[in-house]
């Protein structure tokens, strides 16, 4: 995930859950399965407590990057 902020403000990754058999989930629907530079986080406020807030700061943080986003291709966080 460092290396991927190499050329961008936001990397993500798919992620293994286990809610449903240990299936992988698509990158950018879990806050375990990001990193970001600082200053865009600083930008980007917490908007809520319901099940959906963790997908909408990432949406957030994905338009504030602009382009500047990169995807790994494969999991790398466990959540279960």
């Amino acid at each position: 995930m460092v290396n991927a902020l190499q050329d961008a403000d936001l990397a993500l990754c798919p992620y293994l859950h286990s809610y449903f058999g240990w299936r992988v989930w698509p990158a950018g629907t879990d806050l375990g399965a990001w990193l970001a530079r600082a200053s865009l986080v600083r930008k980007v406020p917490w908007t809520g407590q319901d099940h959906t807030a963790d997908q909408r700061y990432i949406e957030a943080l994905k338009n504030l990057a602009k382009g500047r986003v990169s995807e790994v291709d494969r999991p790398l966080f466990i959540h279960n």
